[in-house]
């Protein structure tokens, strides 16, 4: 409760100073777009942490039931990012770099939870790898026999060998005095375990090839068995 109710905090006394100096008549209109921009941010930033946190809650509720049918996870991809580019325009990245199979990609998903699970990782990399801004974010999806797997990549400090796995429990933040003050609750990579194992698959944290952090999440392929956990 102490870590959500910090993170609320932060996007409504922004909103709040932005609409009474708005209200009140205090801004020029020259600044006028800069304003509407930090309403619109903010306003995405607080809805996305609250729907984190009911998620958690309903999947730990057993409240939450996937409904997983056959679809082109490929397609889902590239939607979602597509969808996401102002966002992270705005956040002082290039355009995300895709690297997507050219075949469809036939996995049995909740294209919702598919959503929050990409989302959630392209806002951990936004966040953690503003410091490389210029070297942008890297989206990739492979299919094997038996599983796609999703990559999430940046250029950023990376994660600790010893940390990779814990980033992924609720609450859990790595412990780095540049990241002290880098918004975040720590239940975004915690849903997107979750959720991945609510399709019958895993996320897991690597090191990407010539440094940054690589998150990857599986999923079984439709011609695969399903074995939720």
């Amino acid at each position: 409760m102490s870590a959500v109710s910090h993170e609320l905090r932060t996007p409504l006394t922004t909103l709040r100073m932005h609409a009474e100096m708005l209200q009140e008549g205090l801004v020029a209109p020259e600044r006028l777009p800069v304003f509407y921009d930090d309403l619109a941010h903010e306003s995405v930033r607080l809805s996305r942490l609250v729907e984190n946190v009911l998620a958690v809650a309903q999947l730990e509720e057993g409240r939450r039931v996937l409904q997983l049918r056959p679809g082109d996870l490929a397609a889902q991809i590239r939607d979602i990012v597509d969808d996401q580019a102002r966002h992270v325009e705005r956040r002082g990245f290039p355009p995300v770099e895709l690297a997507l199979p050219d075949e469809p990609v036939t996995v049995r998903s909740d294209p919702q939870a598919v959503e929050q699970i990409l989302v959630n990782l392209l806002d951990n990399a936004l966040k953690y790898a503003a410091d490389a801004r210029a070297a942008g974010l890297r989206v990739e999806l492979a299919a094997l026999a038996d599983q796609a797997i999703l990559r999430v990549q940046d250029r950023g400090p990376g994660i600790p060998e010893a940390d990779r796995d814990r980033v992924f429990d609720r609450f859990y933040r790595v412990a780095r005095e540049r990241d002290a003050h880098t918004p975040g609750t720590g239940l975004g990579l915690a849903l997107v375990r979750e959720l991945a194992r609510g399709h019958g698959g895993d996320a897991v944290a690597a090191a990407r090839p010539g440094g940054g952090a690589e998150l990857q999440v599986r999923f079984p392929l439709a011609s695969a068995a399903v074995r939720p956990t």
